[in-house]
Formats: structure tokens, C-alpha cells, sequence
């Protein structure tokens, strides 16, 4: 009796019946006999760098992978000399012509117009002008002038009918620019108690805010931070509404080319190319230098420079700018994004959950 059961298990094991891992599929079969998840009759899991469905193939090579749907795992992977989305070609796409930097993360546009989004940015899809980020809130601007937004609940189309030059992002709000006239269209996605996207005086007892003019017409650009906006008018005046608790919103009564929203403070870039900044929240120094870009986030500002050089101030994360050279800079919460002269992504300062990370999605 003994004999005939060793006889029976060899016999078994001689002819593949053996299931080392227990998932149904026999060792002579299973193309990972001591992996469960791994199995001819499996389901292709398309980021664990596993066969899934022991036909050969992996991950975003697998048939079940590719389409129309691919996730984002499958995504190419700019700059590590892989084919990451089997499609024949290594790092394409990788080539951007805009960023912006909002919250704990960041979205670029590829030279294709495709979204590229990371950190805690609300993915973005479909082919686009123009890519924005706020906290928890990412906006998209189309070709026909129209936008979407998603995030904070944002999640919709800008009004029909109306077409918009650019789009700002704000933590559960957003903000664009008509193409007619310049005027300003705010949007929420809840209730403003310090009154950015409506524009009427809150009734939220306690909360400093300044009230956004009537007359929004004749604007050029915007920057939001979590709760203020501001605005640059044709004329190089500065208006900033919203929450005023630090004075971030008395803008001074001078001529600007550039504007930028901070979290307790705000800055104008003047004629001179040097900056000026108001509200207790602005660090105590400032970047010193001839600038034509600025950023700020909290309690950080920068400056860009003619030759591409960043100069940073108020956080020292922030602060070890790299090199560049930068066509362009934006600033998140803690972190900045730049978009270098050779239209690659560089981002640095508070990296938490991928900020700085360009594919850590």
C-alpha cells in the first residue's frame, strides 16, 4: 500500500499534476509555480512587473493592457531609457511646453498636448492648450477656448458659448480669462468663505477678505493661491481679492508685469524687474536680481532671470534651485516646478508624496 501511494505521488508530480503555490494551475503550467498570482488562467495586473497570465508578456506588453485604456502604470517613463509602454519607441513624448505647480503636485503639457499630471494633481485627459493646478483641483483649457475642471468638486465644463484665453486653479475653485474682453469668470466648487469665487462680501464671522471689484474686465493674468486671487490689469495695476487676513490683497498702487499669489502675502513684478511683495506672510528677504517670472507658495517666492537662472528665497528646500537654465517657473504649496530650455521638467523643494516627481504616478 505504502508503494503504491509513493508511486502514485511520483507519477503525479512526473506529469505536472503537482500545485506547489495552490492557485489550480499545475507546476508544468504555471509559468510561476510558486507564485500564486501568477497562473495560465490569470488576470494581467498591469504594474506589479509580474506575468500575470503566463502568456509571455508583461505588464503594459500584455495584450490586456494596451487600448485606449491603458493605465497609467504604462504610461512612458521619461528618462529611464525604458520602453515602458511597449510601443516601439523609448522616452517619446518627453519633450513639454508648460507647467504649472499647484498643492502637492504638478501637471505639464507634453509637445503632443497631452496632460501630464503627478503628486496629488487630479489627473487631467484629452488634448490640451493649457494645463493648471490648485490644491486638490486640476483645470484643463481646449482649443475652443473652453475648460474642465476636476477635483475639490470641480468636476465639469465651463459654460457654454464662452471662450477663455487661460485658466487658473485654486483649492476647490477656479478662475479664467475671457478671450473677448478680458474679463474675469470664477467658478466654485463649494461654499468660498473668503469670497474668491463669489463675488459678494462673506458672511463667515471673523474671516478678513477684501471683495473683488465689480469691473473684472481688461485683465492679462491671474495667480490663486488656497484662498486669494490676483490679478493684473492691461494697465500694469494689481487687484487681489479673497482672504485678506495678512494684508496679502492691499496690493500697492504701482505699474507690474507679473504677478504672483502666495499663502499670506502676495508679489509684483515691476518694470524694473525687481520684486515687491505685500502681506505678513512674505518672507523677509526677498530675491534680489533683474527678474522676468515669479512664483510664490508658502512662504517662499522666486524669481527667474533672463539667462534661466532661479533665485529662491524663504525656505531653505526651496532655496537649492538647480541649475536650469528655465524658460519658465511655477510654485505648489512647497515646491517648485520649472520647465528648462531643452523643454525638460525639473521640480524641487518639500518633495512629499511625489511633488517633485514627475513619473510617480
Amino acid at each position: 500500500m505504502r508503494y503504491a501511494l509513493v508511486v502514485l505521488v511520483v507519477a503525479t508530480v512526473w506529469l505536472g499534476g503537482c500545485d506547489s503555490d495552490g492557485d489550480g494551475d499545475p507546476n508544468k503550467t504555471d509559468c510561476m509555480p510558486d507564485d500564486p498570482a501568477a497562473h495560465a488562467a490569470g488576470t494581467e495586473v498591469c504594474d506589479d512587473g509580474k506575468d500575470n497570465d503566463c502568456d509571455g508578456n508583461t505588464d503594459c506588453c500584455d495584450d490586456e493592457c494596451s487600448g485606449k485604456d491603458k493605465p497609467a502604470a504604462c504610461r512612458e517613463r521619461c528618462g529611464d531609457g525604458a520602453d515602458n509602454d511597449c510601443d516601439g519607441e523609448t522616452d517619446e513624448n518627453c519633450t513639454f511646453v508648460h507647467v504649472d505647480a499647484g498643492g502637492g503636485g504638478a501637471c505639464a503639457l507634453a509637445a503632443n498636448e497631452l496632460p501630464h499630471c503627478w503628486g496629488d494633481a487630479k489627473e487631467l485627459e484629452g488634448f490640451l492648450v493649457d494645463a493648471t493646478v490648485g490644491g486638490g483641483t486640476s483645470c484643463g483649457l481646449k482649443k475652443d477656448g473652453s475648460f474642465f475642471c476636476t477635483g475639490g468638486g470641480m468636476a465639469g465644463n465651463s459654460p457654454k458659448g464662452v471662450a477663455y484665453s487661460a485658466v487658473y486653479a485654486g483649492t476647490s475653485y477656479a478662475c479664467g480669462i475671457r478671450k473677448d474682453d478680458g474679463r474675469v469668470n470664477c467658478f466654485a466648487g463649494g461654499r468660498m468663505v473668503f469670497g474668491q469665487a463669489s463675488f459678494g462680501e462673506t458672511k463667515v464671522k471673523g474671516v478678513t477678505t477684501k471683495t473683488a471689484p465689480k469691473d473684472l474686465k481688461g485683465y492679462t493674468e491671474l495667480d490663486t493661491s488656497n484662498s486669494h486671487i490676483c490679478g493684473l490689469r492691461k494697465n500694469g495695476m494689481v487687484t487681489c481679492w479673497g482672504n485678506n487676513d495678512q494684508g496679502q490683497c492691499d496690493a500697492p498702487r504701482d505699474s507690474f508685469l507679473r504677478v504672483a499669489a502666495g499663502e499670506g502675502f502676495s508679489c509684483g513684478l515691476g518694470r524694473d524687474g525687481a520684486l515687491t511683495c505685500w502681506g505678513a506672510g512674505a518672507p523677509a528677504t526677498l530675491p534680489e536680481g533683474d527678474f522676468e517670472r515669479i512664483a510664490a507658495g508658502e512662504g517662499f517666492v522666486c524669481g527667474l532671470k533672463a539667462e534661466g537662472v532661479a533665485i529662491c528665497t524663504g525656505s531653505e528646500a526651496v532655496a537649492a534651485a538647480p541649475e536650469g537654465p528655465f524658460k519658465s517657473i511655477s510654485a505648489g504649496d512647497g515646491h517648485v516646478c520649472g520647465l528648462t530650455t531643452e523643454d525638460a521638467l525639473s521640480c524641487w523643494g518639500a518633495c512629499d508624496e511625489g511633488a517633485c516627481d514627475p513619473n510617480w504616478k
